[in-house]
């Protein structure tokens, strides 16, 4: 993919394992939205979940790969 002549449509994902970690969640949003409006990249939709990374069924992580399936996204931003 070129980055410099296709338009960017980022999306970020967070993800902590139970609500204790909340606060996490929180930190890791912030820093992952501000990365993507530092960079001027159009969309940013957040997708999180509070469970498990064992578990690969997670709703908003299987919400992510739908839209990027479904070519919404092209970026996803950790």
């Amino acid at each position: 993919m070129n980055y410099e002549t296709q338009k960017i449509r980022a999306a970020v994902y967070v993800r902590v394992s139970d609500e204790s970690e909340r606060a996490i969640l929180d930190n890791q949003r912030e820093a992952a939205v501000q990365y993507v409006q530092v960079r001027g990249w159009g969309g940013c939709p957040i997708y999180e979940d509070v469970a498990s990374g064992k578990n690969n069924d997670r709703p908003g992580l299987n919400a992510l790969r739908s839209d990027v399936k479904a070519r919404r996204i092209n970026l996803v931003v950790f």
